[in-house]
């Protein structure tokens, strides 16, 4: 097959930067990150994913202003999630889940105050890392990975930490996008890695239970605590990130442009993420 490998391969084909989600979707969903990257495929407005959003800058809110009335922490979040969807075609189509996700807010939101209350000296929301993945693999035409920390805190001596938060509808495992985003900011540093440290991902989780007698349904959430240091025998960060950008590169320098890229990615029809907008743009690329 012909070699199309020059300098600038990367930017040949629109990707000027990495990510974590980037990173995850190439290893685990490898047809999405063609529809994504390659073809600009938007899963759109997803409930699950605008409430993390949303209790993500209400507990920033919480951090940074430590509001006396938690209601209003609460009012924020709900605010926030309600703008998300406000004239949008998902809010018609999509109205029923959107309304259920809106009843744990409150509740999800309560709880990670709790949970992130009084762990350090809050430092920072939202922080910018910038990785310069040529310069620790020695490879100048890799580009640099960006990533964004959901909170960062400060222990009594200074050593820093981040919390990276997480909403799912259910409990679940870690998973290696949460592993590799959570290393990320870990081992951020570039030559050097952090000393251990209590960097961590947090998952609320949301529950219901529902009265026998009255049928009256209560709504509560509970934290799920992943501490990353129990992880960094196993999860070796520096050779997960050389390995997945080698494959990656190795694949776009075979390829000219994004249809042969798909070609190489063939989709597997019982992966979990095809949904009615999705199957259409498979069937658009590989006409299945």
């Amino acid at each position: 097959m012909t070699d199309f490998n020059d300098p600038l391969v990367f930017k040949r084909f629109g990707i000027n930067h990495l990510s974590p989600s980037h990173i995850g979707e190439f290893v685990t969903m490898k047809s999405m990150w063609v529809m994504k990257r390659g073809f600009n495929y938007s899963d759109g407005l997803v409930p699950h994913m605008i409430r993390g959003e949303a209790v993500g800058k209400g507990l920033a809110y919480f951090l940074n202003s430590k509001p006396n009335n938690i209601d209003d922490v609460v009012e924020f979040v709900e605010q926030y999630y309600d703008a998300r969807y406000l004239d949008t075609k998902e809010s018609i189509e999509k109205s029923e889940e959107i309304q259920n996700i809106r009843l744990t807010l409150r509740p999800i939101t309560k709880c990670g105050i709790d949970a992130l209350n009084g762990i350090g000296n809050f430092v920072q929301s939202e922080r910018k890392l910038e990785l310069e993945v040529s310069k620790l693999l020695n490879d100048k035409r890799f580009p640099n990975l960006i990533a964004y920390t959901d909170f960062t805190f400060a222990e009594d001596k200074g050593n820093e930490f981040t919390v990276e938060l997480k909403c799912p509808t259910k409990k679940t495992d870690l998973k290696y996008r949460h592993l590799f985003q959570g290393f990320t900011a870990y081992h951020y540093g570039q030559d050097n890695v952090n000393p251990i440290n209590d960097s961590r991902i947090l998952f609320l989780l949301p529950r219901k239970s529902t009265d026998r007698k009255t049928k009256v349904v209560t709504h509560s959430a509970e934290p799920d605590v992943h501490y990353l240091k129990d992880y960094v025998n196993q999860f070796h960060y520096q050779s997960e990130l050389k390995g997945v950008v080698n494959s990656m590169m190795n694949i776009l320098t075979q390829c000219q442009t994004w249809h042969d890229v798909a070609k190489l990615c063939p989709p597997n029809p019982d992966d979990w993420y095809w949904n009615k907008e999705s199957i259409k743009m498979r069937r658009e690329i590989w006409g299945i």
